[in-house]
């Protein structure tokens, strides 16, 4: 009776080995995929290995981006250049952090998973690089292009008659919000209209109608 038991344990211990071992191979074999519900930026790349991610990636989220951002007031465009905006994208840390995310857990609670076709529903962001100082550099471009400055209203008697210089009003290109939309263009995928220059408006000091109040008063 003892001999069928010790029989009865060591078939029993040679199964579950089994078991781990068929476990263990498994999740080897899975190892260099991604898993399934993994997406980055909403692109999946569940399934996927390294190298077939890297290109998907590279062609949904960087390939788009590679395009000069144009920018439009009335008749005049200003170019922001591909190379002058040097996008970039982590394609293979984000990649690595996909397979990181995929191996989370033990051997066994990946098989159980993978087994059942459950999916992570795991959403990374992809870590976007630009040079912010391209940016500046075409907004002040475009700043020193439109910007006027107001000229006041004048009266000018030396030479012994009325004669008064009319007020100009100027013009002021809208800093913060030309960069931030041109930033945003810049990192929007597919995005290929000219970014408009909002301006404001800017009254001189002394108007022509304040003067000529002026010049009855006197």
């Amino acid at each position: 009776m003892k001999t069928r038991l010790i029989v009865l344990a060591a078939f029993v211990a040679i199964l579950a080995a089994g078991g781990v071992a068929a476990v263990y191979f498994y999740d080897r074999g899975k190892q260099d995929l991604i898993a399934e519900g993994v997406k980055v930026n909403n692109v999946p790349i569940g399934g996927l290995t390294r190298a077939q991610a890297e290109q998907k990636l590279s062609q949904a989220l960087l390939k788009p981006l590679d395009r000069p951002v144009k920018v439009r007031y009335r008749d005049r465009t200003f170019t922001l250049s591909q190379k002058a905006a040097s996008v970039g994208i982590n394609i293979r840390g984000t990649v690595d952090s996909a397979l990181r995310r995929s191996q989370e857990g033990d051997m066994f609670s990946r098989t159980w998973r993978n087994v059942r076709n459950e999916q992570l529903n795991t959403e990374l962001a992809a870590q976007v690089t630009w040079n912010k100082p391209a940016i500046n550099k075409l907004v002040k471009r475009v700043q020193k292009a439109i910007d006027r400055p107001p000229v006041d209203a004048k009266l000018d008697l030396s030479k012994g008659k009325v004669d008064p210089t009319a007020s100009q009003t100027g013009l002021r290109v809208k800093y913060n919000s030309l960069a931030k939309q041109v930033e945003k263009t810049l990192l929007t995928p597919g995005a290929t209209d000219a970014v408009k220059v909002q301006t404001n408006i800017v009254q001189p000091k002394v108007s022509t109608k304040q003067l000529a109040k002026h010049i009855r008063r006197c």
